[in-house]
């Protein structure tokens, strides 16, 4: 239970709150660094990893990527909540529009 008195304690978190992203790109990619810098523009933590490295692509592989970009959102257990291929997804997913973007 969250005690407002106790400092060291933090709120809970609601189960479908995003709190980190894995976005996969590749450098031949017309369309990732447009997502790549978006993201980098918003207050979530999050890790851009390149399919044109091997730990990217092993990884890519892991969650079922076939195609760049594509940014997987994480609840803060770990628990992936959606993914998006474009800023346009992204926004919508997370319900930024354009006076709320950072």
């Amino acid at each position: 239970c969250f005690d407002p008195e106790n400092k060291t304690e933090e709120a809970p978190v609601d189960e479908n709150t995003v709190v980190s992203y894995l976005c996969f790109t590749k450098k031949t990619c017309p369309n990732c660094p447009a997502v790549k810098d978006f993201l980098a523009s918003i207050e979530i933590d999050g890790e851009v990893l390149s399919v044109d490295d091997q730990g990217g692509l092993e990884k890519a592989r892991s969650y079922n990527i076939f195609a760049v970009p594509t940014a997987i959102f994480f609840n803060a257990d770990g628990k992936e909540l959606f993914r998006a291929y474009n800023i346009k997804d992204i926004k919508e997913t997370l319900g930024i529009t354009e006076t709320t973007a950072v």
